[in-house]
């Protein structure tokens, strides 16, 4: 969690420094299809929080808003899909944030075979067009959920501490490689694939972009080694971190990189669990 906490501290102290609005975009992903999730994906949240799962999501943005307040973040629009207590929340309580809705989701909403005349005359659908994105959506955040998919697959059931460290890492990932340029060829020309999406006879171009790295391994292995070095449990470990957070070396202190000598080169493999380090 250290090694998240400080990550995710540095992009909010970056963006607060440049003085900057940002555009948000929400979307909620469940450890489980309907309204008994156990776990909604805003903040690593546990439906024993709220009432039941369908709160999750409301509380989540709570949260979120939250954190970019106290990080000293100004947040000028949020992108959502059109769920009924956070258009609520966001009309009420935070009127100075522009609220949007992401076109995708208002879209599927509908079936493309209903009569014309049910969609025209729907009173909650006119209402919401006028509500919709013109630019930003939340596709960004669809890419994020499949990531998280292979750190957190759905059909494999965690604690809530083991599905926290998940998401963290799966953000730490998306992140690293979340805007890499585009692969190129010998001849220094661009490199496309063809993808054929389920449902279409026809594929596309689809950009290549270079290899993924893994970084942030990296640092996860130096805080692993760390705290190998200076407890003599994980659970004495835990206690310091949550007692004195500052008394530790920061994620770029070079102390702690010192600590990576100790380790033999890592390699990453994926199994039906998610992430797994295995020696070279």
């Amino acid at each position: 969690m250290s090694v998240w906490t400080s990550h995710q501290a540095r992009l909010a102290d970056a963006i607060s420094k440049a003085g900057r609005t940002v555009k948000l975009g929400g979307d909620a992903r469940c450890d489980s299809t309907g309204h008994t999730a156990k776990y909604k994906q805003d903040t690593g949240l546990s439906s024993k929080e709220v009432k039941n799962s369908y709160w999750m999501e409301l509380e989540g943005l709570k949260r979120c808003l939250r954190y970019m307040s106290d990080a000293g973040i100004r947040v000028s629009h949020l992108v959502t899909y059109r769920h009924v207590q956070v258009k609520k929340y966001m009309r009420e309580e935070q009127p100075t944030i522009t609220h949007w809705f992401d076109v995708w989701h208002v879209a599927k909403g509908y079936r493309p075979y209903q009569e014309t005349s049910k969609i025209v005359a729907s009173k909650h659908l006119l209402k919401d067009i006028g509500k919709l994105s013109p630019a930003e959506q939340t596709s960004s955040l669809e890419a994020f959920h499949k990531v998280v998919c292979q750190f957190a697959p759905k059909f494999v059931h965690y604690d809530h501490p083991q599905m926290e460290a998940r998401l963290c890492i799966a953000s730490l990932h998306f992140n690293e490689n979340a805007n890499r340029a585009q692969a190129t060829k010998k001849d220094g020309s661009l490199q496309f694939s063809v993808s054929y999406p389920k449902g279409r006879d026809t594929g596309f171009a689809k950009e290549v972009k270079v290899e993924m790295t893994y970084d942030y391994v990296d640092e996860l292995m130096a805080e692993v080694l760390f705290c190998r070095e200076t407890a003599e449990t994980h659970s004495v470990a835990l206690e310091r971190r949550l007692r004195d957070e500052t008394s530790w070396p920061s994620a770029g202190d070079g102390s702690r990189s010192l600590f990576l000598s100790h380790s033999p080169p890592t390699q990453l493999s994926r199994d039906s669990a998610g992430l797994r380090m295995v020696g070279s």
